[in-house]
């Protein structure tokens, strides 16, 4: 997306192990790094393998000083997230951030794991209205890496020319309807679907 005007949004990744082979392991680095190189993203890489480390980097994103992206990219499940040995709910999730999280900043958390968001829509709600964030973005099926990967590369890249998630969204599944129908990438603003 080519424009003049930026809305600059920190994205903070927390990210699991993708992958059992150390080598070779999956990460959003990357991509990150594409992004601040074309759009001057600034981002912060944390990985979370235990709950003790996701909490931590929980209390770390709390940190960022201006609004922005939380990132969690982990194996998911319906309503929640895996670590390396352990499942986080997003009533979890949404204890540990606190009701204060997104009202100061504007936040966004974006689950980049399958059927996390594949919940009722008041689950959704609740999380919101218990962190203060403005929108949550996720996959509601099983999707590859590369299709999710090409997905959160375009819309990260829009986001940061974008306050008005609804009107983003709006454009976005206009312009990739093919792409966000292969991933089952959903958008909820105020808990409700845009």
């Amino acid at each position: 997306m080519d424009s003049h005007t930026t809305h600059p949004k920190h994205v903070v990744v927390l990210e699991g192990y993708l992958s059992d082979d150390a080598e070779h392991r999956l990460s959003m680095g990357p991509l990150l790094e594409f992004l601040k190189l074309r759009d001057k993203t600034r981002y912060v890489m944390l990985t979370s393998a235990s709950v003790e480390e996701f909490r931590f980097s929980l209390e770390v994103a709390k940190t960022v000083r201006k609004g922005g992206i939380l990132f969690l990219s982990f194996h998911g499940f319906r309503g929640g997230i895996h670590l390396t040995t352990q499942k986080v709910t997003m009533e979890e999730i949404s204890s540990w951030l606190g009701p204060k999280f997104g009202k100061r900043k504007n936040w966004i958390i974006f689950f980049h794991s399958c059927t996390t968001v594949n919940i009722p829509k008041e689950r959704i709600q609740e999380f919101m209205a218990n962190t203060g964030i403005q929108a949550v973005i996720g996959f509601k099926r099983r999707v590859d890496f590369v299709d999710a990967a090409a997905i959160d590369l375009l819309l990260l890249d829009w986001l940061q020319f974008y306050v008005n998630v609804p009107r983003l969204w709006s454009r976005f599944r206009r312009l990739y309807k093919d792409l966000v129908k292969i991933t089952g990438l959903e958008v909820y603003h105020n808990g409700h679907r845009t």
